[in-house]
Parts: C-alpha cells; sequence; structure tokens
C-alpha cells in the first residue's frame, strides 16, 4: 500500500501541473510524440527535452528526474559495452544522443500526464473526449492494479519462501522458464481473483447501467490551459521549423 499511497500523494498535488486540465496534457502528450520525432537538428532537441524535464521538476517530481537520468545513463554505457566489447565497432555515440534525445521528452510529458492527474479526473477527460464507458472502467481499473502490481507480487515471493522455493535477483536471468512458471502464473491467479472481486463491486455499485456517465471530476477549459496548450504547440513546432531550416 506504500507505493499507492506514494502515487496517490504526487497525483493530489497543488503544482501548477496538477491543475491543468488533463486534457490539456493529454494534448501536450500529442504535440511532443508527433511532431519531437521529426526534429533531427541535436541543439533543438536539446532544448526540447530541457523544456519537458523542467516541466517534472516544476512539478515536485525530481524523484522521477533522477530514475530517468539513470535509466538514460545504464542504457548508455550498456549500448557502448555492447558496440565495442561484444560486436567489436566503434559506437555510434552521436546517434545514441540523437535517440536518446528524442525519447526523452516524450517519456517526460508520459510521466508528467501519470505523476500529475488522478485517476477521477483522468477518466472524466476521457469521457469527455468521447471514451466509451466500458474502456474508461477498464482505464480506471487498470491504474489503480498498476500501482498495486509490486505489492502482489512481493507476496508472491514470499510465500513462495514459505514454501521453501527461494527466488533471487539472479533467477530470472539463470532459470528464466522455471521462475517464469513459479512467480508468473500464481500472480496471474491473484491478478484474476482480484479482477472479479473489482467486477463484483462495480455490479453492485451499478457502474454496469447503460445511464451511467462516470462523471467522477468537475472539469472545465480555463484561459490559463489554452495559453499553456497554444504556448507548447508553438514551441514545438517552431523548434521543428528552426531544426528543417538548419538541416
Amino acid at each position: 500500500m506504500e507505493m499507492v499511497s506514494r502515487l496517490q500523494a504526487a497525483q493530489y498535488g497543488e503544482s501548477f501541473f496538477h491543475s491543468l486540465d488533463p486534457r490539456v496534457k493529454m494534448g501536450l502528450a500529442l504535440i511532443f510524440s508527433l511532431i519531437g520525432p521529426l526534429i533531427e537538428n541535436q541543439l533543438m532537441l536539446g532544448i526540447l527535452t530541457i523544456t519537458a524535464m523542467s516541466y517534472l521538476l516544476l512539478a515536485g517530481q525530481r524523484r522521477v528526474l533522477l530514475f530517468i537520468g539513470a535509466f538514460f545513463v545504464i542504457s548508455m554505457v550498456m549500448y557502448l559495452f555492447i558496440e565495442a566489447l561484444i560486436l567489436s565497432r566503434p559506437p555510434k555515440f552521436m546517434e545514441y544522443l540523437t535517440l536518446t534525445l528524442t525519447m526523452l521528452p516524450i517519456m517526460c510529458i508520459g510521466l508528467l500526464l501519470g505523476m500529475t492527474t488522478s485517476i477521477e479526473k483522468l477518466v472524466t477527460a476521457l469521457g469527455k473526449l468521447g471514451m466509451p464507458t466500458g474502456m474508461r472502467y477498464a482505464v480506471m481499473v487498470a491504474m489503480r492494479y498498476v500501482a498495486m502490481l509490486g505489492r502482489e507480487m512481493r507476496h508472491v515471493v514470499q510465500a513462495m519462501k514459505v514454501r521453501g522455493v527461494m527466488v533471487g535477483w539472479k533467477d530470472p536471468f539463470t532459470h528464466p522458464v522455471s521462475t517464469m512458471r513459479i512467480i508468473l502464473i500464481p500472480l496471474l491467479i491473484r491478478s484474476f481473483k482480484v479482477a472479479d472481486r473489482m467486477g463484483a463491486a462495480a455490479e453492485l455499485r451499478g457502474l454496469s447501467a447503460p445511464d451511467n456517465e462516470l462523471q467522477l471530476a468537475e472539469l472545465s477549459m480555463k484561459s490559463e490551459d489554452w495559453i499553456f496548450l497554444v504556448t507548447n504547440l508553438a514551441l514545438v513546432g517552431g523548434l521543428w521549423l528552426i531544426s528543417n531550416s538548419v538541416m
């Protein structure tokens, strides 16, 4: 439950990005995902990356930034190791840097959406965008269960240890098939049981009724939402135009 409480505490913050309409953050993610990869100039990509990372910093997500930085440093070391020592060829560092600068902004904006938007607001926003009620239920349940997945995994590992089956961090690499059988099958069974309980609870609350619109939060686009969205569209579009003119 600690992971769930941390995630909920992050989603219910008081920063500017927490107060933005979720549809604005979805539009921001769409802009960065569609236009960002079209930028080929590394300087423009660097500006875009710094912008996206500054959004996470201003939203108070310092731990997320540290995680992203550690992830790409480790991936760079692994890339250099594979290229130089295993494949015996000079690493194409500039190509890897371009790929990293292309992926980082998209990852940052996606995490910004997930870490600063409560499930209630997200589900309501998806409804206003025309998503069917059943699909919104699926999104809501998935987001709730992803936060609980680590806890369920720990329960399975502890249950295996009680039965005398020791599972260490090396086992997925040394014995992948047996580890999958030991861990994944009990995890799937627990997941099915949780899904049954959630389905029964939803039926008792009348969530399957055709006239249930699942209005969990009040949302309205304010002037600052539009200004922020248009400003970012102009920024990313401008970087793309400058990149094309330089290239």
